[in-house]
């Protein structure tokens, strides 16, 4: 799982599939350099802080590969919402000059899918530990790396788009459909 996040990162920044002539507008505010600090880093605290939790469960012989489905299927989710973007996916908060509002798919139930799949895939990688603390550890590393940018991008969004954005907004879940 430690591998397959890293190389999810490392693949994520590599893509970044819009070049510099496709832009017309990019505010990012440092919010991708919070991700990467503090993603790598709560990832591999991991280790650390699962080697000393005192609290660590016993789990039942199936629940690893549980831990296992239910991170594949938020990396799954979250390079499906990448992959959904094509060259508008970039890694900082961006406008292109060609930029399509993207509304269906994935987009068409929650407005951020990739960052839904990061909280999925960072909750089975915590219980992968068998330790609430790295779980909750590794979902905080998450919210902090997101909660300034979710609605950084929909600020951006919203004055590109305008009314669009704003109906897409009201008929969409941020995250987690019919939770938030």
């Amino acid at each position: 799982m430690f591998l397959g996040i890293a190389t999810s990162a490392i693949v994520a920044n590599v893509l970044k599939n819009a070049t510099a002539e496709d832009l017309k507008f990019v505010k990012d505010d440092n919010t991708i350099l919070i991700f990467r600090i503090l993603m790598p880093s709560a990832v591999v605290l991991a280790f650390l802080v699962a080697w000393f939790d005192p609290w660590k469960f016993d789990a039942s012989l199936g629940f690893d590969g549980v831990c296992l489905l239910v991170y594949l299927a938020g990396l799954s989710l979250r390079w499906t919402a990448i992959g959904a973007l094509k060259k508008a996916f970039t890694v900082k908060v961006s406008i292109l000059k060609d930029h399509k509002l993207k509304t269906d798919g994935v987009y068409g139930l929650v407005r951020h899918p990739s960052y839904t799949g990061m909280y999925i895939y960072g909750f089975a990688y915590g219980m992968a530990f068998h330790s609430l603390l790295v779980t909750a550890l590794v979902l905080m590393a998450v919210w902090v790396s997101t909660h300034k940018r979710m609605p950084l991008e929909e600020a951006v969004l919203e004055s590109h788009f305008g009314e669009d954005y704003r109906i897409y907004k009201s008929k969409t879940w941020r995250l987690f459909p019919w939770i938030y």
